[in-house]
């Protein structure tokens, strides 16, 4: 496992709020290791702001699409958000698609979270 050096050669060397530069650096440059044609889930797509690293594969997005941009006040809010653009809305937990029909699945708003959990997996050389 590669786990350390995956980290510090895509750049990506803290979690939390302030290093969206280095995450979306690190989702692109792990984005551009998957096999071109792949079918990959982008989980949680929202406006589809990460499709723009998926030239080379076939994107699939998927949202529930009950954000509105309004929130509740606090925190970052958008003031609109465009769901139309989605290929799948539903739950996260049934999206219908057939087992095994995607090369690659990856729930962006998390990876800072859940990291630790998908590096060994990225690393794969079957993904």
């Amino acid at each position: 496992m590669r786990r350390a050096g995956l980290l510090k050669v895509n750049g990506l060397k803290s979690c939390g709020t302030q290093n969206q530069a280095g995450r979306e650096a690190w989702l692109e440059k792990t984005l551009q290791c998957v096999p071109a044609g792949s079918r990959i889930l982008d989980a949680g797509a929202g406006e589809l702001q990460y499709k723009r690293f998926c030239a080379h594969l076939k994107y699939v997005s998927q949202d529930f699409a009950q954000y509105d941009g309004q929130g509740d006040g606090t925190g970052l809010q958008t003031g609109a958000w465009q769901n139309d653009r989605l290929d799948i809305i539903s739950d996260i937990t049934q999206i219908p698609e057939p087992d095994a029909s995607l090369r690659l699945s990856y729930v962006w708003k998390c990876w800072s979270t859940c990291l630790r959990h998908w590096t060994p997996w990225v690393n794969s050389a079957d993904y």
